[in-house]
């Protein structure tokens, strides 16, 4: 026995060397990530940047710098109230597998069979999974009226039936038409307004307390940061929270605003199965429909630094990278979605991760750089 006790303590001090290791080595990443975002708030790349690094069981780091309101002095808060509009996707999608849970509509029903004006033969045969890939054949720079100009998403959805699509199905096109008209699609099928079905289906669920896309009786509207445009060194405010709702109607592809934390459990969802504690929102069928039924795509590294050596994808809303060896049915290596005005939320199933970043700032370039000291974090867990 006296024998191998050298050999049990060699081991010993040998792995706990090596999780040193690997700590000191997370430690560091975390560290630089930290100096990064300083360095572009210095630099105004964006007025405000708010990072939130956490796995189920640890804050990694959650650190805010610069302004929510420069010109009164405000400085940006922990956890505070952000427009993450195309971030809204995800979630409009998360809400339509729901429905498809409860046999009210299903995946290959075309749009026609439940919306009886698309029936032109343009538009007739476009089907609800085409949709939630963005292969329906409507583009972002397609003409059309601007939402801040229309009645409602009745009117919005009417018009793009009108016009429908201008690229072929085959074609991978990124649209808002694409989830605007699932929203009014969920609408219809319900008889509830998007902002009640997002508040019913998800938010209260998740309890998401500071989430929301229906303005009535907001008491948080303090803690929602105003909304910047520009570039380096050149910000100026277009809208502030007391000029009252920025969106005059819920949208699917964008109105929703949230905080990272609440954000993180919409995330989560997917890393359990579609359970928050023990509620079932969604089923593992569904979380495996969302990731599997897929398109690749080709985007370059420097925009989405985390798809250098991976491949891409577009899923249910969700965009995605799989490491090249893993199997067709794994959880991605990633998911992810970003917003126009400077937001972007990633999941990491294996390594039970989320990264949120949040600006208030269109038209930051900080995302990819902030995304490149991403990567070698997670290189750092995944050793």
């Amino acid at each position: 026995m006296n024998k191998k006790m050298p050999s049990i303590n060699f081991l010993i001090i040998f792995w706990s060397l090596i999780f040193s290791v690997h700590c000191s080595g997370q430690k560091n990443e975390l560290e630089r990530l930290k100096t990064l975002a300083a360095e572009l708030i210095s630099e105004q790349e964006a007025m405000g940047l708010e990072l939130y690094i956490a796995t189920s069981q640890e804050v990694l780091l959650h650190e805010v710098w610069g302004y929510s309101n420069q010109a009164q002095d405000q400085k940006l808060r922990k956890n505070s109230v952000y427009n993450i509009r195309s971030m809204t996707k995800p979630m409009v999608g998360a809400v339509l597998h729901r429905f498809i849970e409860s046999g009210l509509v299903r995946l290959d029903d075309k749009i026609s069979d439940h919306l009886d004006f698309f029936e032109s033969e343009k538009v007739r045969d476009i089907t609800i999974e085409e949709l939630l890939l963005h292969r329906a054949g409507y583009t972002q720079g397609q003409p059309g009226r601007s939402w801040t100009r229309l009645s409602g998403l009745s009117e919005m959805v009417h018009y793009w039936a009108e016009q429908g699509p201008t690229v072929s199905k085959d074609v991978w096109s990124y649209a808002d038409a694409h989830s605007d008209i699932i929203g009014y699609l969920l609408e219809q099928l319900s008889g509830k307004s998007l902002a009640t079905l997002y508040q019913e289906e998800l938010i209260e669920p998740l309890s998401m307390n500071r989430t929301f896309a229906d303005w009535e009786n907001k008491t948080i509207l303090s803690d929602i940061n105003p909304l910047y445009r520009g570039s380096t060194k050149d910000w100026s405010i277009f809208w502030r929270p007391e000029d009252g709702p920025y969106y005059s109607f819920a949208m699917g592809a964008q109105s929703v605003y949230s905080t990272v934390k609440d954000y993180e459990k919409f995330i989560r969802l997917y890393f359990n199965e579609g359970k928050h504690k023990s509620k079932q929102l969604l089923t593992p069928e569904a979380i495996n429909l969302t990731f599997s039924n897929r398109l690749e795509i080709q985007v370059p590294p420097g925009i989405f630094p985390l798809a250098d050596g991976r491949n891409l994808y577009y899923g249910h809303f969700w965009g995605m990278a799989y490491d090249k060896d893993q199997l067709d049915d794994d959880l991605p290596f990633v998911f992810l979605h970003q917003g126009t005005d400077g937001t972007s939320a990633y999941g990491f199933p294996a390594l039970d991760l989320v990264v949120i970043v949040m600006t208030q700032s269109r038209g930051t370039g900080v995302l990819p750089k902030i995304e490149k000291e991403v990567v070698n974090l997670v290189n750092k867990m995944s050793q």
